[in-house]
């Protein structure tokens, strides 16, 4: 599964997720690059792994380095284009099976730095039998609701295996990664 498949299944699923832009919207509208864009890859065709360490740029001001980016990139990879995101919060959601039960663990970072050294402020596990929660442990986890708020999320996800990357800007939920290598079911089930 590609980034731009995760993207879209967000999307789908009515998730709030990146508005995608078009390098023609930066040429349209350059106000939108004074806050800042990031140009991120994914990988071309159907290919079975996360294209999670492809090169991005983020922050991006000036529209003569987006454009060098993607004549560097485009022939072989997908390019994915959206406004910068400024996380207070920076979090992560798996699902996996340990031959039991299937866990579900939501983990939190102070920032991206965080994130890339595995240093986690943040985690809760749930451990499920289907859409039953067996048991809980949020002793660990703040702020609490917020865990509420992206299980509300979680529920309609049929898929025996995933991580989905999101942040919390402004106090928002916006989901910005879905990886999975279980797709057989891409419809909501509700």
């Amino acid at each position: 599964m590609s980034k731009i498949d995760g993207l879209e299944m967000l999307n789908d699923w009515r998730f709030p997720t990146l508005e995608l832009l078009t390098l023609e919207d930066l040429e349209k509208d350059p106000s939108i690059l004074e806050d800042g864009v990031s140009v991120r890859l994914s990988t071309k065709g159907n290919v079975n792994m996360a294209d999670v360490f492809l090169e991005s740029i983020h922050n991006v001001h000036d529209i003569n380095r987006v454009k060098q980016f993607i004549i560097d990139k485009q022939k072989k990879y997908d390019i994915i284009i959206h406004k910068t995101v400024k996380p207070d919060i920076i979090g992560t959601i798996s699902k996996y099976n340990n031959n039991l039960n299937d866990i579900l663990a939501i983990e939190l970072y102070k920032d991206f730095a965080d994130r890339s050294h595995g240093i986690v402020s943040s985690r809760a596990v749930t451990e499920m039998v289907g859409k039953i929660i067996l048991s809980i442990d949020l002793d660990k986890f703040n702020p609490k609701a917020l865990y509420l708020e992206l299980m509300s999320y979680l529920c309609y996800i049929d898929l025996d295996e995933y991580t989905i990357e999101f942040v919390i800007e402004n106090n928002k939920i916006i989901f910005t990664d879905l990886y999975s290598n279980s797709l057989n079911n891409k419809e909501l089930i509700k």
